[in-house]
Protein backbone atom coordinates (compact mmCIF):
# COMPACT_ATOMS: atom_id res chain seq x y z
CA UNK A 1 0.00 0.00 0.00
CA UNK A 2 1.02 3.60 -0.51
CA UNK A 3 2.13 5.64 2.47
CA UNK A 4 -0.69 8.09 1.98
CA UNK A 5 -4.30 6.99 2.49
CA UNK A 6 -6.03 6.05 -0.75
CA UNK A 7 -8.48 8.66 -2.01
CA UNK A 8 -11.93 7.56 -3.09
CA UNK A 9 -13.82 10.28 -4.98
CA UNK A 10 -17.62 10.48 -4.68
CA UNK A 11 -19.93 12.27 -7.11
CA UNK A 12 -23.55 12.38 -5.97
CA UNK A 13 -26.66 14.51 -6.24
CA UNK A 14 -26.73 15.50 -2.57
CA UNK A 15 -24.84 14.98 0.69
CA UNK A 16 -27.33 12.37 1.91
CA UNK A 17 -26.71 10.29 -1.22
CA UNK A 18 -22.94 10.51 -0.73
CA UNK A 19 -23.26 9.55 2.93
CA UNK A 20 -25.21 6.34 2.39
CA UNK A 21 -22.88 5.32 -0.47
CA UNK A 22 -19.74 5.90 1.62
CA UNK A 23 -20.99 4.17 4.74
CA UNK A 24 -22.30 1.14 2.88
CA UNK A 25 -19.01 0.85 0.99
CA UNK A 26 -17.09 0.91 4.26
CA UNK A 27 -19.33 -1.83 5.64
CA UNK A 28 -18.71 -4.07 2.63
CA UNK A 29 -14.95 -3.57 2.89
CA UNK A 30 -14.94 -4.56 6.58
CA UNK A 31 -17.82 -7.05 6.89
CA UNK A 32 -17.81 -9.03 3.66
CA UNK A 33 -16.65 -12.63 3.94
CA UNK A 34 -13.82 -11.84 1.51
CA UNK A 35 -12.56 -8.92 3.58
CA UNK A 36 -9.01 -9.42 4.91
CA UNK A 37 -8.96 -10.66 8.52
CA UNK A 38 -6.78 -7.74 9.58
CA UNK A 39 -9.13 -5.05 8.24
CA UNK A 40 -11.56 -3.47 10.69
CA UNK A 41 -13.47 -0.18 10.90
CA UNK A 42 -10.88 1.49 13.14
CA UNK A 43 -8.03 0.71 10.76
CA UNK A 44 -10.02 1.46 7.60
CA UNK A 45 -10.28 5.17 8.39
CA UNK A 46 -6.48 5.43 8.22
CA UNK A 47 -6.26 3.60 4.89
CA UNK A 48 -8.77 5.55 2.83
CA UNK A 49 -10.10 9.10 2.53
CA UNK A 50 -13.49 9.97 1.06
CA UNK A 51 -13.14 13.08 -1.05
CA UNK A 52 -14.66 15.27 -3.70
CA UNK A 53 -13.00 16.28 -6.95
CA UNK A 54 -12.04 19.61 -5.36
CA UNK A 55 -9.42 19.11 -2.67
CA UNK A 56 -10.68 19.57 0.87
CA UNK A 57 -14.22 18.41 0.10
CA UNK A 58 -15.80 15.05 0.96
CA UNK A 59 -17.93 14.70 -2.19
CA UNK A 60 -18.92 16.60 -5.31
CA UNK A 61 -22.38 17.35 -6.66
CA UNK A 62 -23.23 16.33 -10.20
CA UNK A 63 -24.49 19.88 -10.71
CA UNK A 64 -20.98 21.25 -10.16
CA UNK A 65 -19.30 19.14 -12.85
CA UNK A 66 -20.05 21.37 -15.81
CA UNK A 67 -18.48 24.47 -14.26
CA UNK A 68 -15.41 22.61 -13.01
CA UNK A 69 -14.91 20.84 -16.34
CA UNK A 70 -15.03 24.17 -18.16
CA UNK A 71 -12.50 25.65 -15.71
CA UNK A 72 -10.15 22.76 -16.47
CA UNK A 73 -10.70 23.14 -20.21
CA UNK A 74 -12.56 19.91 -20.75
CA UNK A 75 -14.65 20.37 -23.87
CA UNK A 76 -17.97 18.81 -24.92
CA UNK A 77 -17.99 15.02 -24.57
CA UNK A 78 -20.47 14.13 -27.26
CA UNK A 79 -23.04 11.36 -27.35
CA UNK A 80 -22.87 7.69 -26.49
CA UNK A 81 -21.48 5.46 -29.20
CA UNK A 82 -24.66 3.39 -29.01
CA UNK A 83 -26.81 6.51 -29.44
CA UNK A 84 -30.26 6.85 -27.93
CA UNK A 85 -31.17 7.93 -24.44
CA UNK A 86 -28.64 8.10 -21.63
CA UNK A 87 -26.29 10.44 -23.49
CA UNK A 88 -26.46 13.10 -20.79
CA UNK A 89 -25.42 10.68 -18.07
CA UNK A 90 -22.70 9.27 -20.32
CA UNK A 91 -21.30 12.77 -20.86
CA UNK A 92 -21.51 13.68 -17.18
CA UNK A 93 -19.82 10.46 -16.13
CA UNK A 94 -17.06 10.96 -18.71
CA UNK A 95 -16.43 14.48 -17.41
CA UNK A 96 -16.10 13.17 -13.86
CA UNK A 97 -13.74 10.43 -15.02
CA UNK A 98 -11.55 12.83 -17.02
CA UNK A 99 -11.36 15.26 -14.10
CA UNK A 100 -10.30 12.48 -11.75
CA UNK A 101 -7.73 11.15 -14.21
CA UNK A 102 -6.17 14.63 -14.31
CA UNK A 103 -6.03 14.80 -10.51
CA UNK A 104 -4.41 11.36 -10.22
CA UNK A 105 -1.11 12.90 -11.30
CA UNK A 106 -0.83 14.62 -7.91
CA UNK A 107 -3.21 12.73 -5.60
CA UNK A 108 -3.37 9.04 -4.56
CA UNK A 109 -6.82 8.54 -6.09
CA UNK A 110 -7.70 4.91 -6.76
CA UNK A 111 -11.50 4.87 -7.06
CA UNK A 112 -14.41 6.96 -8.28
CA UNK A 113 -17.97 6.39 -7.03
CA UNK A 114 -20.73 7.69 -9.29
CA UNK A 115 -23.96 7.81 -7.28
CA UNK A 116 -27.19 8.63 -9.08
CA UNK A 117 -30.97 8.43 -8.64
CA UNK A 118 -32.49 6.73 -11.67
CA UNK A 119 -35.96 8.24 -11.17
CA UNK A 120 -37.31 5.27 -13.19
CA UNK A 121 -34.94 6.08 -16.10
CA UNK A 122 -32.82 2.95 -16.48
CA UNK A 123 -30.95 4.55 -19.39
CA UNK A 124 -29.11 6.71 -16.86
CA UNK A 125 -27.21 3.70 -15.59
CA UNK A 126 -26.58 2.49 -19.15
CA UNK A 127 -24.94 5.82 -19.93
CA UNK A 128 -22.68 5.59 -16.89
CA UNK A 129 -21.78 1.99 -17.70
CA UNK A 130 -20.72 2.98 -21.19
CA UNK A 131 -18.54 5.76 -19.78
CA UNK A 132 -16.94 3.31 -17.35
CA UNK A 133 -16.16 0.91 -20.18
CA UNK A 134 -13.64 3.45 -21.51
CA UNK A 135 -11.63 3.46 -18.27
CA UNK A 136 -8.50 1.43 -17.56
CA UNK A 137 -9.65 -0.07 -14.28
CA UNK A 138 -6.18 -1.36 -13.52
CA UNK A 139 -5.50 2.29 -12.73
CA UNK A 140 -8.87 3.69 -11.61
CA UNK A 141 -11.79 1.69 -10.23
CA UNK A 142 -15.20 3.12 -11.11
CA UNK A 143 -18.11 2.03 -8.91
CA UNK A 144 -21.69 2.78 -9.91
CA UNK A 145 -24.53 3.35 -7.46
CA UNK A 146 -27.81 3.72 -9.34
CA UNK A 147 -30.75 3.98 -6.93
CA UNK A 148 -34.09 2.84 -8.37
CA UNK A 149 -36.04 5.01 -8.14
CA UNK A 150 -34.32 7.08 -5.40
CA UNK A 151 -31.93 6.89 -2.45
CA UNK A 152 -34.91 6.54 -0.11
CA UNK A 153 -35.59 3.11 -1.63
CA UNK A 154 -32.19 1.96 -0.33
CA UNK A 155 -33.05 3.24 3.15
CA UNK A 156 -36.38 1.41 3.08
CA UNK A 157 -34.59 -1.80 2.08
CA UNK A 158 -32.91 -1.73 5.49
CA UNK A 159 -35.89 -0.77 7.63
CA UNK A 160 -36.88 -3.25 10.33
CA UNK A 161 -39.42 -2.23 13.01
CA UNK A 162 -37.97 -1.52 16.43
CA UNK A 163 -41.21 -0.87 18.30
CA UNK A 164 -44.93 -1.63 18.31
CA UNK A 165 -45.55 1.79 16.79
CA UNK A 166 -43.18 1.16 13.91
CA UNK A 167 -44.67 -2.27 13.33
CA UNK A 168 -48.14 -0.75 13.20
CA UNK A 169 -46.97 1.92 10.74
CA UNK A 170 -45.45 -0.69 8.44
CA UNK A 171 -48.58 -2.86 8.57
CA UNK A 172 -50.74 0.17 7.72
CA UNK A 173 -48.50 0.99 4.74
CA UNK A 174 -48.69 -2.58 3.48
CA UNK A 175 -52.48 -2.34 3.50
CA UNK A 176 -52.50 1.09 1.89
CA UNK A 177 -50.01 0.22 -0.86
CA UNK A 178 -50.87 -3.41 -1.44
CA UNK A 179 -47.22 -4.47 -1.02
CA UNK A 180 -44.39 -4.27 1.49
CA UNK A 181 -42.52 -0.97 0.83
CA UNK A 182 -39.32 -2.34 2.38
CA UNK A 183 -39.21 -5.50 0.28
CA UNK A 184 -40.50 -3.87 -2.92
CA UNK A 185 -39.27 -0.30 -2.60
CA UNK A 186 -38.66 -0.18 -6.37
CA UNK A 187 -42.44 0.21 -6.80
CA UNK A 188 -42.40 3.61 -5.05
CA UNK A 189 -42.02 5.53 -8.29
CA UNK A 190 -44.30 8.55 -7.75
CA UNK A 191 -42.49 11.90 -7.98
CA UNK A 192 -45.11 14.00 -6.16
CA UNK A 193 -44.26 14.15 -2.45
CA UNK A 194 -47.86 13.60 -1.35
CA UNK A 195 -48.54 10.70 -3.75
CA UNK A 196 -49.29 7.31 -2.24
CA UNK A 197 -46.31 5.63 -3.92
CA UNK A 198 -43.75 8.33 -3.19
CA UNK A 199 -40.64 6.88 -1.50
CA UNK A 200 -39.97 9.99 0.57
CA UNK A 201 -43.53 10.04 1.91
CA UNK A 202 -43.42 6.35 2.79
CA UNK A 203 -40.04 6.64 4.52
CA UNK A 204 -41.28 9.56 6.61
CA UNK A 205 -44.28 7.49 7.69
CA UNK A 206 -41.84 4.97 9.15
CA UNK A 207 -39.02 7.07 10.62
CA UNK A 208 -40.56 10.52 10.93
CA UNK A 209 -38.00 13.31 10.79
CA UNK A 210 -35.33 11.37 12.68
CA UNK A 211 -32.08 11.28 10.72
CA UNK A 212 -30.61 8.96 13.34
CA UNK A 213 -33.41 6.41 12.86
CA UNK A 214 -33.06 6.70 9.10
CA UNK A 215 -29.32 6.02 9.28
CA UNK A 216 -29.89 2.87 11.33
CA UNK A 217 -31.55 1.35 8.28
CA UNK A 218 -28.27 1.05 6.39
CA UNK A 219 -25.86 1.03 9.32
CA UNK A 220 -27.42 -1.86 11.22
CA UNK A 221 -29.33 -4.00 8.72
CA UNK A 222 -27.44 -7.12 7.69
CA UNK A 223 -25.72 -6.83 4.32
CA UNK A 224 -27.41 -10.03 3.13
CA UNK A 225 -30.82 -8.48 3.85
CA UNK A 226 -29.89 -5.31 1.97
CA UNK A 227 -28.70 -7.34 -1.03
CA UNK A 228 -31.85 -9.45 -1.08
CA UNK A 229 -34.30 -6.58 -0.75
CA UNK A 230 -32.20 -4.40 -3.03
CA UNK A 231 -32.22 -6.69 -6.07
CA UNK A 232 -34.47 -4.28 -7.98
CA UNK A 233 -33.59 -0.98 -6.29
CA UNK A 234 -29.98 -1.05 -7.46
CA UNK A 235 -28.72 -1.53 -3.91
CA UNK A 236 -27.74 -5.16 -4.48
CA UNK A 237 -25.82 -4.21 -7.63
CA UNK A 238 -24.05 -1.40 -5.77
CA UNK A 239 -22.93 -3.64 -2.92
CA UNK A 240 -21.65 -6.22 -5.41
CA UNK A 241 -19.83 -3.51 -7.36
CA UNK A 242 -18.10 -2.33 -4.18
CA UNK A 243 -17.12 -5.92 -3.39
CA UNK A 244 -15.79 -6.54 -6.89
CA UNK A 245 -13.92 -3.26 -7.41
CA UNK A 246 -13.26 -1.44 -4.13
CA UNK A 247 -12.60 -4.26 -1.67
CA UNK A 248 -9.68 -5.73 -3.70
CA UNK A 249 -7.75 -2.47 -3.22
CA UNK A 250 -7.28 -3.44 0.43
CA UNK A 251 -6.03 -6.91 -0.47
CA UNK A 252 -3.12 -5.71 -2.56
CA UNK A 253 0.36 -5.95 -1.00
Amino acid sequence: MENKPLEFIVVAEARADAQIARELADRVCVEDEESPDWLDADLLKYLRVWAGIEEGTDFMKWASLKKLARARRIGPIGHRKTGGSGSIDFAQARKAIILVEQLMRDRPIRALLLIRDLDTQSERKAGMEEARAEVNEDVLKVILGAANPKREAWVLNGFEPESKEETASLVALRVELGFDPCEQAELLTASTRTARRNAQRVLKKLVGDSKEREQKCWKQAKLDLLKKRGEKTGLGDYLEDVKARLLPLFKQP
